[in-house]
This record gives structure tokens, C-alpha cells and sequence, in this order.
């Protein structure tokens, strides 16, 4: 929304934009300043009494604590590759690109690409796409508990495939204001089903090599994800749009296949 009351703000109104955001970032880190340490690290560093009340505080009296905590044998980085582990590994970073590739991609050019798909008013049609978004998240939160994490993950990968399908397609065939109803419904099903990113990542890993483990997938989704947004422009221009969105359907719908195959059952 802020973006779009800026966007004639001349030549540089991109760098007006990217500003804007230090603001709410400078707010969250002053309410962080006096963010409670978690209960476990408390009772680690002996201060057992206080994360007993730090407890009591926010979560009610009926909850006890463990008087120590006992720290689990640490594993080397490499034992993610190992052949225990390493099909946890794989599906991790492929889940979580797949994921990243088509966020970043196709939020950061959004405007452009709802424009080559001939939307009337492509700045109104992103501020609808990013609404969407907000609601998907609130939606997956709702999700992830009624339902399998891995049959969330391997269902919204299908259910992206198909209405990325559709619109690589048939774009040229549908009118504007449908064109921008099934792109919203895929950033929409894209926005649920990353509540994920936070909740299943961490559990493809035993709690010893968890830190590292979690590190490498989201250090690997960057990459991609900036690889994504940096070719998406090139591919668009070079060759077109319909191109690009086949190339996500790609992704998406490699990344469903993987993780039906080698995902954990008992996620």
C-alpha cells in the first residue's frame, strides 16, 4: 500500500519506497528491546526462578519447568549428508526454494507482470495480490493444525502447480479481472502454506544438528530466491511472459513430486 501512494514520486521513488520500510523495522526493534530470553536458556544460566516466573506471567501457574536442562551431544555439520540424513536435507532445501523462488520472483515484479498479461490497472491489481498474501498467512496458521504438515506441503506444491498452469496457459484466453483472481489465489495458497517454512523445517532435523540444519536450508533458499528474482525480468523480456510462468509451474510442481516421494511420513 505504501509502495503504491509512492509510486509517483519521481525518478527515485524506488528509493523512497525501500526507505519506508526502516521505519516499522526501527519500531519492532525497540519493542524488542526488553524481550524476555526464553525459559530453557534461563534455566541454563541458572536463573531458574525467574523463568519460572516468566512462565507464570504469560502462560499461567500450572505449567513446571525442569530444574536443568540437558544439552543434546552436538553433531558435525557434514552428518547432514550423511545417508541417514541426507534425504531430510534434500527435501528441506528443495521445500523451502520452491517455495522462496516464485515469492520473491513474482512479488518483486508483480506490477510488470500482471501488465505483459494486459491487467487494465497492474499497481491496483498488486495491492489486491498482496492482500491475498496477507490473508493466506492468516489462513495457513489456521491450516497447519487441522491437517498433516507433509500433506500441507506436498498439497499446496499440486495446488500451485495447477493454477500456475492455468495461467501460462491460457492468460492470453482470460479476461483481466480472472487473471488477476488466480494470481491472487496463487500468492494466496503460496502465503498459507509458508507458515510452514517456520514449523516443518526445523522438524526434518534431530535436535543436535537442528542449527545447522535449518541454517543450510534457508541459506540455499536465498540463493535461489535471488537467482529467481534476478532472471525472472531476463526470461520475461528475452522470451515472455507465458515462458516465466511455465517456469515456475516447473518448480512448483518438481518440488510437490520430491517431497511426495522422499518427505518424511511422520511429519
Amino acid at each position: 500500500f505504501v509502495g503504491y501512494m509512492m509510486q509517483d514520486f519521481g525518478e527515485n521513488a524506488w528509493r523512497y519506497i525501500l526507505l519506508s520500510s526502516a521505519l516499522p523495522s526501527f519500531i519492532v526493534a525497540l519493542l524488542r528491546i526488553n524481550c524476555p530470553s526464553s525459559p530453557f536458556y534461563l534455566i541454563k544460566q541458572g536463573q531458574h526462578k525467574k523463568a519460572q516466573l516468566m512462565v507464570q506471567k504469560y502462560f499461567g501457574e500450572n505449567i513446571a519447568l525442569p530444574s536443568h536442562i540437558d544439552e543434546p551431544h552436538s553433531s558435525g555439520y557434514f552428518a547432514l549428508f550423511n545417508l541417514k540424513w541426507i534425504k531430510n536435507t534434500l527435501v528441506g532445501i528443495v521445500f523451502y526454494s520452491a517455495q522462496v523462488i516464485p515469492y520473491f520472483a513474482i512479488s518483486t515484479f508483480i506490477p510488470v507482470i500482471l501488465e505483459l498479461l494486459k491487467v487494465e490497472n497492474p499497481y491496483l491489481g498488486g495491492i489486491v495480490y498482496n492482500l491475498f498474501l496477507f490473508i493466506g498467512s492468516v489462513l495457513g496458521f489456521y491450516v497447519i493444525n487441522k491437517i498433516s504438515r507433509r500433506f500441507f506441503v506436498v498439497g499446496s506444491f499440486y495446488l500451485l502447480a495447477m493454477i500456475m498452469a492455468v495461467l501460462a496457459g491460457f492468460s492470453d484466453l482470460l479476461p483481466s479481472f480472472l487473471v488477476v483472481l488466480l494470481i491472487c489465489l496463487f500468492s494466496c495458497v503460496l502465503a498459507g502454506a509458508g507458515v510452514l517454512e517456520f514449523a516443518y523445517t526445523p522438524k526434518l532435523f534431530p535436535v543436535a544438528l537442528r542449527a545447522s540444519g535449518v541454517g543450510l536450508v534457508i541459506a540455499c533458499s536465498r540463493i535461489s530466491g535471488a537467482v529467481g528474482t534476478f532472471f525472472l525480468p531476463i526470461i520475461t523480456e528475452r522470451l515472455s511472459i507465458s515462458i516465466a510462468l511455465w517456469i515456475v509451474f516447473a518448480t512448483v510442481a518438481f518440488a510437490g513430486i520430491f517431497c511426495q516421494i522422499f518427505a518424511p511420513k511422520n511429519t
